[in-house]
C-alpha cells in the first residue's frame, strides 16, 4: 500500500509517494494551471496534461508518448479511464462516503484510494498489479476530486453565512 502525503504541512502543491517509508515519487501541481508532473525515485518524468477546457486529461512521458487518459464530469462523481485498451472506472464508495474512491475493472473492484483521515490531505492507495506512474495518475484525479469537493463546501458555508440576515 502507497501513502501520499504533502511534502509541507502548509501546501498541497507537492504531494510525495512512500511505500515503507521509502520515497517512490513526487507529484508537483501546477500553480493555476490543471497540469502535474510526476517524478519517480529513478528520475523518470511523466506529465499529466489537459485537453481543453472540459477535454480528457492524459498521462504522457516526457517525450510526449500518451499512456493513459481519463474523462472528468463536472456534474457526475465516476471518473472514466483508460489505459493500454482497458477501460477502468473510479468512483466514490458510497454517496456518503466521498473519501474513498474504488477503482473498477469490467464491474469489478481492483483498488482503492482513500484518505487518511477526514481533516488531513494524506491518502492511502492500494491498486495492486498497474505500474506506479499509473496509478499515480489515476490519485491524481482522485485528488482533484476531493479539492473540487472542498472547495466548494466552503464557498457554500462562505453563502450561507454571509447570506442570513443581520438583526
Amino acid at each position: 500500500m502507497l501513502e501520499a502525503a504533502p511534502r509541507h504541512w502548509y501546501s498541497s502543491m507537492t504531494y510525495v509517494i512512500r511505500q515503507d517509508g521509502q520515497e517512490l515519487a513526487e507529484i508537483q501541481r501546477r500553480f493555476f494551471r490543471p497540469e502535474a508532473i510526476i517524478t519517480t525515485a529513478e528520475d523518470q518524468t511523466y506529465s499529466i496534461r489537459r485537453f481543453g477546457w472540459m477535454g480528457p486529461f492524459i498521462l504522457c512521458l516526457a517525450d510526449g508518448t500518451l499512456l493513459a487518459q481519463a474523462q472528468t464530469y463536472y456534474f457526475k462523481k465516476h471518473i472514466d479511464a483508460y489505459y493500454l485498451g482497458q477501460y477502468y472506472r473510479l468512483r466514490p464508495q458510497s454517496f456518503w462516503k466521498w473519501g474513498t474512491y474504488l477503482l473498477e475493472q469490467n464491474g469489478e473492484t481492483v483498488g482503492s484510494i482513500r484518505q487518511k483521515n477526514s481533516w488531513g490531505n494524506k491518502a492511502l492507495i492500494d491498486i495492486p498489479g498497474l505500474p506506479l506512474p499509473i496509478v499515480l495518475f489515476f490519485f491524481w484525479l482522485v485528488h482533484r476530486n476531493w479539492q473540487r469537493r472542498r472547495r466548494a463546501a466552503v464557498s457554500s458555508a462562505t453563502l450561507s453565512i454571509s447570506a442570513r440576515p443581520a438583526f
